[in-house]
């Protein structure tokens, strides 16, 4: 038997909620598309998410495949201040992307 797409979603979430504590989709502005990129890149849960920061997360979820997409990096700001996305990118744009930048400078050999 064939499951929907929305069967299959939910199944993944089901089985992505028996690997964490704390839900990652239970986060302001993180959907389950996103929670499911977020445990490809090694968070398995929201404290993991929370100790390593915006920034470090919005890389390792490129380094997982994630096409590049600044919108990530606002929706994980977001989530881990309890903020909209579009407030973090008119408020907090340049300092996230200066972050990024040092990020990605200090991994070039």
């Amino acid at each position: 038997m064939r499951l929907s797409k929305a069967n299959r979603l939910e199944s993944r979430m089901g089985q992505a909620e028996s690997l964490s504590g704390a839900r990652l989709a239970k986060l302001s502005g993180i959907g389950p598309v996103t929670a499911e990129w977020l445990m490809r890149a090694g968070f398995a849960d929201t404290d993991a998410l929370r100790k390593a920061g915006s920034v470090n997360a919005y890389q390792r979820c490129l380094q997982a495949g994630h096409p590049e997409n600044l919108n990530l990096l606002w929706a994980l700001e977001g989530a881990l201040t309890g903020r909209d996305w579009r407030e973090v990118a008119r408020t907090e744009r340049e300092r996230l992307l200066f972050a990024l930048d040092d990020m990605k400078r200090d991994r070039t050999p």
